[in-house]
């Protein structure tokens, strides 16, 4: 069951389908933002195709008031959101009348951590459900059980990290990303202790089971599964961003090494000394490449291979890098459309870029060859995540 959720997720990063619902949090008046909750966005497409040159997006409304729910999760028709200065996390019903949207409060409830960043659903060994999350103020990960109807459950478990680097800002453990993989491991970021810890379910506790040191300095902060080009049992590998040195570091599962991995490759992004690297999209060439049918000469486009998209936020440029299903490689970089890009999203053929100081959603067209041509764009209030609803 973990293997299977954590391919589905994988997909939809790659996915040709065009949501026509897409969910926007963000930063709040405690985070020195205007975000005033959940907002809804109605994408559309001209003659409602699938790959066009353009979306066009409008503003629906403010689905639910919340303050600063900095990323959302949608995992089976509910939403999950961190409220980041709060220390508290939300989970909302998603349900529809006609054209209407609607969030329906299901559960509120406080963690053991401080300033929780990001959310991940995985299943203990016998499938109960599990919200899992990470806490950047002290470093702690959160893991809080969901009923069946996915509200969140109040009593669970609390794993605390140590540590620090050598950046002014590397003062303490700063937990930011939680990854489930195909193989039912867990992995979660800490970039204050410049650490990736390997976790594993036993019965209904998660337990760490080693941790992958990172350079002093590096900062890892998010994750992403990489479709690969090797055999079926290690068809996949992860990407990390890496906040400060300005990197994306690749791990390949290997079952003889002490943490479970191997380090693959690091690729220096072209970025500026104020840059901090943030967020990555990856899109396969099928999905570039959409529903146009392979002519009788040309070979099916490849979903293990592709482009990943990383944002840099200083100079506000998204970094492109190809993907050969094992290594990466910079082919070039454009301006992310506003202010410091937080959260990149590839929809089919199109980028979704939140750029969060300037308040604006910024769209792109990715071209076969992983260019990206500017599209539309709306304002809506200091946006740090995208979550569409397929």
């Amino acid at each position: 069951m973990q293997g299977n959720e954590a391919h589905r997720h994988a997909s939809q990063e790659t996915t040709s389908t065009r949501p026509a619902d897409i969910l926007i949090g963000g930063f709040g008046s405690q985070g020195g933002g205007d975000c005033l909750g959940i907002d809804w966005i109605r994408t559309s497409y001209p003659e409602n195709t699938e790959h066009s040159d353009s979306v066009s997006l409008e503003h629906r409304g403010l689905l639910a008031e919340l303050p600063s729910p900095t990323w959302l999760l949608v995992e089976d028709s509910v939403v999950y959101a961190p409220l980041e200065f709060n220390n508290e996390v939300v989970a909302l019903k998603v349900s529809k009348s006609g054209e209407g949207l609607h969030l329906e409060p299901l559960s509120r409830v406080s963690v053991q951590g401080d300033t929780p960043t990001h959310l991940a659903v995985s299943h203990d060994a016998s499938g109960k459900a599990h919200l899992l999350v990470a806490c950047y103020g002290d470093g702690n990960v959160c893991v809080l059980p969901l009923e069946s109807d996915g509200s969140i459950g109040e009593h669970g478990q609390v794993l605390t990290n140590e540590g620090h680097g050598p950046l002014p800002a590397q003062e303490c453990p700063h937990a930011h990303w939680i990854l489930p993989l195909p193989d039912g491991r867990i992995l979660s970021t800490d970039l204050g202790a410049d650490r990736i810890h390997v976790h594993q379910w036993e019965d209904d506790r998660l337990r760490r089971t080693s941790s992958i040191v990172c350079a002093p300095g590096t900062g890892p902060r998010d994750m992403h599964l990489l479709p690969s080009a090797a055999g079926q049992e290690q068809g996949w590998r992860v990407a990390v961003v890496d906040e400060w040195s300005r990197t994306v570091d690749v791990y390949a599962p290997q079952a003889d090494a002490a943490n479970g991995f191997t380090h693959t490759q690091r690729v220096e992004l072209d970025a500026d000394a104020k840059d901090q690297a943030a967020s990555l999209a990856f899109v396969s060439d099928a999905a570039l490449a959409g529903a146009q049918a392979p002519s009788a000469e040309a070979p099916s486009p490849s979903t293990t291979e592709g482009y990943c998209y990383v944002g840099l936020r200083g100079s506000d440029r998204i970094i492109r890098l190809r993907w050969d299903g094992e290594r990466l490689a910079e082919v070039g970089g454009f301006s992310s459309g506003g202010g410091r890009p937080r959260h990149i999203k590839a929809i089919g053929n199109s980028l979704f870029v939140a750029n969060q100081t300037t308040g604006k959603l910024s769209t792109f067209t990715l071209s076969p060859d992983g260019e990206a041509t500017p599209g539309s764009e709306i304002i809506v209030g200091s946006p740090t995540a995208v979550a569409p609803l397929y």
